[in-house]
């Protein structure tokens, strides 16, 4: 009777307000809830879902805007691919510069930036590229320095002619060679590696090609500051001499070996030059030490824009950044458009220079040089503001570093030496891992105090609001590629064919 009096399953299970059809969907197992009145969700599921559709609709018309942008850049430049090259033609060539950002750990984030945005045009257009990325401050500087350095040394005779100017080529070859680096150009990525490039290539045409070992020279220096000696011999250096502060070296542009990284010489055999005259000598050690007068004439330069945010305080324009990727690819897109069309305007001077009296050490004066402002050297100069916030306290950081290394370098050598002499016998940690020798200990600290003083000096022309390294005989010898007219695009359009005319 309870069963009777009490409800229904019918109405325990919602079926009284279910017409015929909506009760015969509900056996074949539809839920009842869809059977009645939809309802709209919670206000919770709302703002959740409403959150997530907008981010994935943004997020997924970037990419569209993306492929479309790489795909309209592509079609515009695919015809310069289909050009045949004759038997003694060669692909064109670039040469991209990039180095690491101040502030960044990543040393490579300025490369992955190019092959992103700019070497999928670049590809389509069939043109070949050569990547040089620095892993440290001041890696870019040194590469060029001693590129130019090779090439004076070629020039003046002294040596083989090293990297293009091969021994087993003509005057006439290398000068072709040379004609056709002048028409490749040079990808510069962010101002930072604008800086690097300007600073080695400054320093190889102003500085004397005197042989000097930067390591033994710094070996050297470091020798005489006391910093192994024993401590009645430290007690003794510091009586008679005044203590010397950690002073950096005058090695400003130290002439140092050429790599063998960068020279082909040693691939083709040997070589033995003719015995030079003496007005020949005469020649060549004026040009060795002496600065040139006039510096020929550059590769054109492809500025490329390179933003790199970094820091807690950059994340929410990082989140903008991620859903407006299209803005950096078609800023790539258009960069890599101007170098393969190669239409070249002049490059722009500084409007002011700020002048400077550390200059390499050479026997006669040279063109004065600074750091200049204004024109083509203002390339990316907002980007600065990006700069890590760690990189402001460089030289802090490296004294910090520096003080406790030498700390430490007074216990290792304590431990070192009384091992070494027999005054105690050694605990069983130091039997397992021994303990590095004083010559082990030395190279040691040669090797952190080059790094340190490259770091100190690459800082000085890095920093935020500095500007680029100019001097004055680098007017007139750059030159910028600009983008195409109408007219020079259609130019390079091949002509319609027979059919397509017959046709139309």
């Amino acid at each position: 009777m309870s069963k009777l009096n009490g409800p229904s399953d019918a109405s325990q299970r919602g079926w009284v307000n279910l017409s015929g059809a909506e009760l015969a969907l509900e056996k074949t197992g539809l839920p009842i809830s869809w059977l009645r009145k939809p309802k709209l969700p919670s206000r919770k599921w709302l703002i959740f879902w409403g959150i997530v559709s907008t981010l994935g609709y943004l997020a997924w018309d970037d990419k569209r805007k993306c492929k479309a942008i790489r795909a309209d850049y592509i079609s515009r430049v695919k015809h310069l691919a289909d050009y045949p090259l004759g038997s003694k033609d060669h692909a064109r060539k670039v040469q991209v510069y990039a180095c690491k950002w101040p502030g960044d750990d990543m040393a490579n984030r300025s490369m992955k930036h190019f092959r992103k945005y700019v070497k999928p045009i670049l590809h389509a257009a069939a043109v070949d590229y050569e990547m040089r990325n620095g892993n440290y401050h001041g890696a870019i500087s040194d590469l060029v320095r001693e590129r130019v350095r090779q090439r004076r040394e070629a020039d003046a005779g002294a040596t083989a002619p090293l990297g293009p100017w091969d021994t087993s080529s003509t005057k006439l070859d290398i000068q072709s060679e040379r004609n056709r680096e002048m028409e490749e150009g040079v990808v510069i990525i962010g101002r930072h590696t604008l800086k690097e490039y300007m600073h080695g290539l400054c320093e190889g045409w102003t500085s004397s090609l005197a042989k000097v070992d930067k390591e033994e020279a710094l070996a050297a220096l470091l020798a005489e500051d006391g910093a192994f000696d024993e401590p009645d011999e430290a007690i003794n250096t510091r009586e008679s001499d005044p203590p010397r502060p950690f002073a950096q070296p005058t090695l400003s542009n130290p002439p140092i070996q050429p790599s063998p990284l960068l020279s082909m010489g040693s691939l083709r055999g040997p070589f033995t030059p003719r015995a030079p005259s003496a007005s020949q000598e005469t020649s060549v050690a004026d040009a060795l030490h002496h600065a040139p007068v006039s510096i020929p004439l550059q590769p054109p330069f492809l500025f490329v824009e390179f933003p790199n945010r970094i820091g807690f305080e950059n994340i929410p324009m990082m989140i903008y950044d991620f859903f407006n990727e299209h803005r950096r690819v078609e800023a790539g897109c258009e960069a890599a458009y101007r170098l393969v069309f190669a239409q070249i305007r002049p490059f722009i001077p500084p409007t002011s220079i700020n002048r400077t009296n550390d200059a390499p050490d050479a026997p006669t004066p040279f063109p004065s040089h600074g750091f200049g402002l204004g024109g083509d050297l203002d390339f990316d100069q907002d980007k600065e503001k990006m700069y890590g916030r760690g990189y402001r306290d460089t030289l802090a950081t490296i004294a910090d570093a520096r003080k406790k290394y030498y700390q430490e370098l007074l216990r290792k050598l304590e431990v070192t030496r009384s091992l070494a002499r027999g005054e105690r016998e050694p605990t069983k940690d130091e039997k397992a891992y021994p303990p590095p020798t004083e010559v082990e200990l030395r190279a040691e600290r040669l090797k952190k105090e080059l790094r340190w003083r490259e770091d100190e000096k690459a800082y000085q022309w890095l920093r935020h609001g500095m500007g680029v390294t100019w001097d004055d005989r680098f007017n007139g010898i750059f030159g910028v590629f600009r983008n195409p007219s109408a007219e020079e695009v259609r130019a390079t359009l091949p002509p319609p064919s027979a059919t397509s005319s017959d046709t139309a």
